[in-house]
């Protein structure tokens, strides 16, 4: 017998992607479904104070780089995004914070003075993605993994979990 529900597409997003910390840089906004899907998806931005879509359009594809948005966000504002197919509803994803850089930058900051033991720079910018990520900073976490994989391009795990990441919030392999 047939489960209820069993047939129904859904559209599923990364759980760290609920809240998205951003003032620069390229990084994704993605989604996936659970059964294949090669229709075009529906993508919209709301401003979340005023309630109104500031952004919309379809895209072929389960990724919207958030610099494609910049021009219709302001600084220090809050958005909401969603995406929906023809086959589905509409799927609220997630909030997007459009920072100031300065706030990211104090935040890193604090950061690198958050601990007082030795560390070479590797360690150091792998400590620093890690807890950029946790706060929802992905954008600065995946230039931090980077960051770590460069200055020590011989560690196993760094790559490992820049691959990782890369692959959670299908990020290009460029």
């Amino acid at each position: 017998a047939p489960v209820r529900g069993e047939d129904v597409m859904e559209i599923l997003f990364e759980e760290a992607l609920d809240t998205v910390y951003y003032a620069a840089g390229d990084f994704p906004l993605s989604w996936r479904t659970n059964k294949d899907y090669s229709g075009k998806y529906y993508f919209r931005l709301y401003d979340s104070k005023a309630g109104k879509v500031v952004y919309k359009d379809s895209i072929v594809g389960n990724t919207l780089s958030i610099e494609n948005l910049k021009r219709y966000m302001k600084p220090g504002s809050t958005y909401q995004w969603s995406v929906a197919t023809k086959k589905t509803g509409e799927y609220t994803a997630g909030v997007l914070k459009y920072l100031y850089v300065n706030t990211i930058t104090k935040q890193i900051v604090s950061f690198q003075k958050a601990i007082d033991v030795p560390e070479d720079a590797a360690a150091r910018y792998f400590r620093i993605a890690y807890l950029l990520q946790i706060s929802h900073y992905l954008p600065d976490a995946f230039i931090y993994y980077q960051k770590a994989v460069k200055a020590a391009p011989d560690e196993v795990f760094y790559k490992e979990i820049l691959l990782e990441f890369k692959k959670a919030f299908q990020i290009r392999l460029w």
